[in-house]
């Protein structure tokens, strides 16, 4: 939708012209169910559970869908995890983030059996609505850009709490900054008493 519109005009839309942003989420979203379906038709769908990146990142490692070893037949998404991200989002109530995404992605990740959600967007504030939303939420990402103690109350061990620390520290042609990484990463283990 950003891509085609713009992310200024996006925001702009969900004020200006909510009627028109709900018809083409809704076309999106039945046009992802038609492939959903179709991969279920074709019985092209194999197991991605345990050592292989689901959602937006971190390993699908789980006890609760089969693996690889056992496989049923055929595959079905249900027996997979599903993930989204509505990273447009990151600065619209939760409200707003209920109606014009979590309704939505609701439909198709009921399909599967479960659910990674979020990537970059801040959701230390959202995960009630993302929880009431999605039943079968088994991992929630928190970006670098979330109050970690609150997320962590959030959370309250509900799900995998999925820190993504600021890959800025990283991101440098020089020595990258030691001190600020092991703060940061300092404050997510104190927050999540990990």
């Amino acid at each position: 939708l950003t891509e085609w519109c713009g992310p200024q005009q996006v925001l702009l839309d969900l004020a200006l012209r909510h009627d028109f942003i709900h018809a083409v989420i809704d076309r999106l979203t039945s046009a992802c169910m038609h492939e959903l379906d179709q991969l279920e038709a074709l019985q092209v769908i194999s197991i991605g559970n345990g050592n292989y990146s689901v959602g937006q990142g971190g390993f699908g490692f789980t006890k609760d869908l089969p693996n690889s070893t056992s496989p049923p037949s055929p595959v079905r998404l249900s027996h997979q995890w599903g993930g989204a991200m509505a990273q447009i989002f990151s600065e619209v109530s939760p409200a707003m983030h209920e109606e014009f995404a979590l309704a939505y992605e609701k439909r198709f990740l009921d399909r599967f059996g479960l659910t990674y959600y979020g990537c970059c967007e801040p959701l230390d504030r959202k995960v009630d609505s993302v929880s009431r939303y999605l039943p079968n939420l088994r991992k929630i990402s928190m970006s670098a850009w979330v109050d970690h103690h609150r997320a962590a109350q959030a959370i309250a061990g509900r799900f995998v709490y999925s820190a993504k620390p600021n890959p800025a520290f990283l991101a440098t042609t020089g020595d990258w900054d030691r001190q600020s990484a092991r703060k940061e990463l300092q404050t997510i283990l104190d927050a999540t008493e990990g």
